[in-house]
């Protein structure tokens, strides 16, 4: 097992102002030493050095990479589906995931190291995907079973029409038949 980096021996606040100042502000190396130097409390020694922060930059680099490439690969894919909406939201989520989760199984450099807890959480996280993916697929049937029950109802209500319509009766006769004996009234 091999031993953590200076980096990943940071606590968690610290690790989280590094990924923060590197994707989302775009920071330099520089500009994120100067910042970790310029923190209240921190002992220097537990900083790391020059080398190890552009290694690690990299590495946020090649996850930020691969989350861009995924979420286009998935954006495609939906847009190939025309969804909009939640529903969209979710299966893009969904693909973003499954990525992720792939990007971790087949690394670039061919190494994957896992401790029991990160077997553990990535477990988890598929259970979470396959769920959410059983839950988009539920939500789309319901509505297809919506929508078919509504084209039932509308073409039930044609055929009621063209019986009336061959029996003579006109569509206030009709509705005054469904209000009278079925108790049916209609929508105002």
């Amino acid at each position: 097992m091999a031993t953590p980096s200076k980096i990943d021996r940071l606590p968690l606040e610290i690790r989280e102002l590094i990924d923060r100042l590197r994707t989302q502000d775009g920071r330099t190396i520089d500009e994120i030493m100067a910042k970790l130097h310029e923190l209240d409390g921190i002992d220097p020694e537990i900083l790391p050095g020059r080398s190890a922060l552009g290694e690690y930059t990299k590495e946020i680099d090649a996850v930020a990479e691969q989350i861009k490439r995924s979420r286009g690969i998935a954006e495609a894919v939906i847009a190939r589906h025309g969804e909009a909406g939640e529903d969209r939201n979710t299966r893009l989520n969904i693909e973003l995931l499954h990525g992720l989760l792939t990007t971790l199984l087949a690394p670039i450099d061919g190494k994957v190291e896992l401790t029991p807890k990160d077997a553990a959480q990535l477990a988890a996280a598929i259970e979470r995907l396959s769920k959410a993916a059983r839950f988009d697929q539920d939500r789309e049937v319901k509505r297809l079973e919506a929508f078919v029950a509504k084209v039932d109802e509308f073409a039930e209500a044609v055929e009621i029409a063209a019986a009336c319509s061959e029996k003579g009766l006109t569509a206030d006769q009709a509705a005054q038949i469904r209000r009278d004996i079925l108790g049916v009234r209609s929508a105002a």
